[in-house]
């Protein structure tokens, strides 16, 4: 399989690609489909570090990490998305909002708000926690993922596919004009990724069922409980919470 660059800007792919590089990418494309090889540029990942305003450059958790993916590459996986969202959808449950197609963050921002109204008119108290899931795509066990994958995707040949995408990645870290060596990634999904907002879905469709009334955007979670007083809220969703707790252990 021929080296490629991963340093092909994406406006080159939108508008400058004649018959003859869409027919070279279609080949290239189909080949990887069917044997389930990648070149070895597609699995490196640039990461840029950016400081955080007002914070001091001496501690690493002050730097936002911005991953970039070969533009080729994630290409590649938006036709794989294509073949395989319709199977993710259908078992992503209807309280998930992130990353699916006509909802977004206000929809729960106003199904929640609707919610809490609701309990108001009918004279009763609203309790909540929010939930938010720390490193939340850096800790996806991703053989448990990809059970979960085949359990919902009928082609074994896709479903390899992306086991081979999420397994021996790399990633090289620039911070100004200083660059670090490559280290080797087997844990989680690749950040910047297509495919890896889709995924994360995937991984948490299975949430066990709570008392409280969930409201879930991508990795953030909110329980919402409604009773005659905030003692017995606070009960459900202590209880609540021990068992998504066990569920994420």
């Amino acid at each position: 399989m021929p080296r490629l660059s991963s340093q092909i800007a994406i406006s080159l792919l939108s508008r400058h690609m004649g018959p003859i590089a869409v027919s070279w990418l279609t080949a290239l494309f189909s080949e990887i489909l069917q044997t389930g090889n990648l070149p070895k540029e597609f699995k490196l990942a640039k990461v840029i570090a950016i400081l955080k305003p007002g914070k001091s450059d001496d501690q690493p958790e002050n730097y936002r990490p911005i991953a970039l993916l070969s533009c080729v590459y994630k290409l590649l996986e938006r036709l794989i998305l294509i073949r395989i969202e319709p199977y993710l959808d259908a078992v992503t449950p209807p309280e998930q909002a992130g990353f699916r197609r006509g909802r977004n963050c206000v929809d729960q921002v106003l199904a929640l708000t609707n919610h809490i109204e609701g309990g108001f008119q009918n004279k009763m108290k609203s309790t909540a926690v929010f939930i938010d899931l720390t490193a939340a795509y850096d800790t996806v066990w991703t053989q448990g993922l990809m059970y979960k994958l085949m359990s919902v995707v009928p082609s074994r040949e896709v479903c390899d596919l992306v086991s081979n995408m999420l397994n021996q990645r790399q990633f090289e870290v620039f911070l100004g004009q200083d660059k670090s060596r490559k280290r080797k990634l087997d844990n989680g999904l690749p950040q910047g990724s297509v495919l890896a907002p889709q995924l994360f879905n995937l991984y948490i469709h299975d949430l066990p069922s709570t008392t409280a009334a969930k409201f879930i955007y991508a990795d953030d979670i909110a329980l919402v409980t409604q009773s005659r007083d905030f003692s017995t809220g606070e009960t459900i969703l202590t209880s609540d919470l021990k068992v998504l707790s066990k569920y994420f252990e």
